[in-house]
Formats: C-alpha cells, sequence, structure tokens
C-alpha cells in the first residue's frame, strides 16, 4: 500500500477537508467524529483509486473470452509456458512475440515468428496498441482494452515560404525564382507583332523578287 507521507498533495487535500468540516460544526452544523472519519476515508479512497489495467481478451473461438491482464512492463507471447501469454496453439511460434509497456499503453512487437504478428489485419513489425485494436498471433485474435485516451495524430508540417521584410522595406528587388514567368499581357502582343513584320517582310522581298524576275524575262525576249 502507498505510503501517505509520500503524497503531500493527498494529504493536504485531506486535511483541508477536515477543516472544512470543522468550520460546519463551529457554524451550528452536528457532524458526529465517526462521520468525519468515513468521509475523510472516502475522500482517501477515490485520490488513490487507479484505473483498470491494460489487457487482452480472446475473441477467437479456441480461447475465446480468454482474458490476460497486462501488468509487466515486458511481457512474452508464445506458445512455451514460460512465456507471459501462452496461446496453445499450433500456429503460434515458442516464442511469438512481445509486449513493451510505453506510457499508459503498450508496443507489441514480432519475433520473426513464423505466421507472423497483425494489427487490424496489417502484418507488422513492431507498432504501438490503441484500445479496440485486434491483435492476431497467427491466427489467435485478441482485443485490446485500455483506459487511456488516444492521442491524436499530429499534422502534416506546412510547406511554408519566408519573405524578406527588410528587402521590402529598403526597396531592394527580392531575386526572382529561376522558375519565375511573367504573366504580363504586353509581352505576349510585343512577340505577335514582331512575328507580324517579319512575315510582311518576307512577303514584300518574295514579291520584289518576282518583279525583277518579270523584267528580266522580259528584257531577254526584246532583245531576242
Amino acid at each position: 500500500m502507498e505510503d501517505d507521507e509520500g503524497c503531500p498533495l493527498k494529504m493536504e487535500l485531506i486535511r483541508g477537508f477536515g477543516r472544512a468540516l470543522g468550520n460546519m460544526e463551529g457554524r451550528g452544523f452536528s457532524c458526529c467524529h465517526g462521520d468525519k472519519l468515513a468521509l475523510s476515508n472516502s475522500f482517501q479512497d477515490s485520490t488513490t483509486r487507479k484505473l483498470p489495467m491494460p489487457k487482452l481478451v480472446v475473441t477467437s473461438a479456441e480461447m475465446k473470452d480468454r482474458t490476460f491482464e497486462l501488468v509487466e512492463d515486458r511481457i512474452s507471447v508464445g506458445r512455451l509456458p514460460e512465456n507471459g501469454i501462452r496461446l496453445e496453439d499450433k500456429a503460434i511460434s515458442s516464442h511469438h512475440a512481445e509486449l513493451n509497456r510505453k506510457g499508459e499503453d503498450y508496443v507489441v512487437r514480432d519475433l520473426n515468428s513464423t505466421n507472423g504478428t497483425r494489427v487490424n489485419g496489417q502484418r507488422i513489425v513492431e507498432q504501438r496498441l490503441i484500445h479496440g485494436d485486434v491483435v492476431c498471433f497467427g491466427h489467435i485474435e485478441l482485443q485490446y482494452f485500455s483506459s487511456s485516451k488516444t492521442a491524436p495524430q499530429p499534422l502534416p508540417e506546412l510547406n511554408k515560404k519566408t519573405v524578406d521584410l527588410s528587402s521590402l522595406a529598403s526597396g531592394t528587388p527580392t531575386q526572382k525564382p529561376s522558375t519565375y514567368k511573367s504573366a504580363s499581357p504586353f509581352q505576349k502582343h510585343r512577340r505577335n507583332t514582331t512575328k507580324l513584320v517579319l512575315q510582311i517582310a518576307f512577303f514584300a522581298l518574295g514579291l520584289i523578287a518576282l518583279v525583277l524576275l518579270a523584267l528580266f524575262v522580259t528584257h531577254i525576249v526584246g532583245v531576242q
């Protein structure tokens, strides 16, 4: 049993509760010593009451409703008698897996067993268990029960982009990224205009060449 002197906060709460009862008596409320002692003891019991220990309950037909209380920090699972959790089945290896306490829950780790260990249908090497998980050693299925709350999964980190505010304040232009492309419509219009001018120039040169060729042919015919 836990020594009360090792829990100063609990003892201080009990003393405060006793002082409150004394104040009630001083103001005309009657309370006998036996009642005060009973109330004090019930309050002390409520502060020392522990949550239920985690456990594994077999749901397979072979050993249905068999319960294993998880008390030790490390618990071996297997077919041999020296295991903390003995599952007498041909599909279970001699030393199939082990459970290691981590906080209020346990982490299950497969020990290179022949038929493997699964959590909620997925074969695992090591995984932390949470309340309601279904663990399968070979083909023996057990459900994990725990009084601890499931911690929320951390959100993925956002891809943050920083801006140099000092360069903006001083008027110094920031460096453009290598993939930067201008979205200005004037640049596109300028390219279209240049292309049109080149087309007209080539057409004019072709027309001049045709005229010169016609004059040359006419001159040759006139000479003959």
